[in-house]
């Protein structure tokens, strides 16, 4: 898929020819950006929010808009000196997405076991068939888990 706004970024940053990108993670919506950079070869690092975060606060930034976030992320890459990290592999990626989807169907089946223990007899039945899929979904997941473990250690 074309996407534009990255394709300006990405020439505009091969011009400046930077020494070092610092973005943040945003649970994935970074990693069409993270691609292009990887393709373009230029060195880049994605850093993790929470650490950004304290890092601001720490120097007195508590509010948050982007024209303070870009601030403190430019601040934050000249004192921490994030190392540029390669693109993760497929296997590592596939492996990282599948532990990521494991956590949510936990976090799902876990509420729904709850909502069922006090539900109204009305909607039990619902309840308990989106528990029986959710189940299914975690069982399939984690055999692909143990599958995708074994392909990367080996």
């Amino acid at each position: 898929m074309k996407r534009p706004g990255i394709e300006e970024l990405v020439k505009r940053l091969r011009c400046s020819r930077p020494a070092l990108i610092v973005l943040e993670a945003s649970g994935g919506y970074e990693f069409p950006l993270v691609e292009a950079l990887a393709a373009a070869k230029l060195p880049f690092s994605v850093a993790n929010p929470r650490q950004v975060r304290a890092f601001a606060k720490g120097i007195g930034y508590l509010e948050k808009t982007d024209k303070i976030d870009a601030a403190v992320l430019a601040h934050f890459a000249e004192v921490v000196h994030p190392e540029p990290r390669p693109l993760p592999s497929e296997a590592r990626l596939r492996l990282n997405a599948l532990v990521v989807r494991r956590r949510q169907v936990v976090t799902m089946l876990t509420c729904e076991e709850n909502r069922r223990a006090t539900a109204p007899a009305v909607v039990s039945d619902g309840i308990q068939a989106h528990i029986n899929l959710l189940r299914q979904s975690l069982s399939s997941l984690e055999k692909e888990l143990r599958e995708a473990i074994k392909q990367d250690t080996e």
